[in-house]
């Protein structure tokens, strides 16, 4: 544990923040020298205006340690929160999956909570308050299980060598990619959108994977059909 010692009371840098906080030190830019002081309260507790006193040295290491503290290592997988079990992975809906890859598409530091709330199928709100290392043991264990399907279905999920290093989402446009694909699958009936997002993910990617296999299959038959009528 590392601690800050300010006029004998000490402050927790590597506390075991709420998602709340968690997404709330996203907000700041930690370069930024004159907001140390008000990270390292939220973050520990310490009141701004005193740590503004300290030593730069020591603030900066605090900052440090805030950081570092901000990419938790693994922790242990907790299949109940609060009442809520997390889904199995085997009952993911396609619409389940979509908001999943949704949120990592727009960034964890603003989407932890939806991802979170998605994964135990609880209101986003409540997922505030848990602890941010129970959260993001959720997260990993789910991108082990994504990384497989994303392998699967390789060919619909196009990808730059390392995407997987170097970030959680994948490089496509969260909303309008999305959307073409929920078309797909409701024939192009905007009405139908509702029940589709409902039907098992698994179900509907292999519905899409075989809709790509034909629309190429047509291409190279067209393609033969105009070579004969040269």
């Amino acid at each position: 544990m590392y601690h800050l010692e300010i006029e004998n009371t000490k402050y927790r840098l590597d506390a075991e923040w709420s998602v709340d906080t968690w997404l709330k030190l996203h907000k700041w830019d930690h370069e930024q020298e004159w907001l140390w002081p008000k990270i390292i309260e939220l973050a520990s507790g310490a009141p701004a205006d005193l740590v503004a006193l300290l030593d730069h040295t020591i603030q900066y290491e605090s900052i440090l340690i805030i950081g570092a503290n901000m990419s938790p290592n693994w922790a242990q997988l907790k299949l109940e929160v609060e009442g809520h079990k997390m889904i199995r992975f085997e009952d993911l809906t396609i619409g389940q999956f979509i908001d999943l890859e949704v949120a990592l598409s727009r960034g964890l530091e603003t989407n932890l909570d939806w991802l979170i709330s998605t994964l135990y199928n609880c209101d986003r709100k409540e997922v505030l308050n848990w602890n941010y290392e129970t959260a993001f043991a959720a997260l990993q264990t789910w991108y082990v299980h994504r990384k497989g399907m994303l392998e699967s279905y390789s060919d619909l999920f196009e990808q730059n060598e390392g995407d997987e290093d170097e970030g959680y989402g994948p490089k496509i446009d969260p909303a309008h990619n999305w959307y073409d694909f929920l078309m797909v699958l409701a024939d192009e009936d905007f009405l139908k959108i509702h029940k589709v997002v409902e039907r098992p993910a698994i179900e509907a990617l292999n519905f899409i994977a075989w809709k790509k296999d034909q629309a190429k299959k047509q291409e190279l038959e067209q393609k033969r059909l105009q070579m004969l009528k040269r």
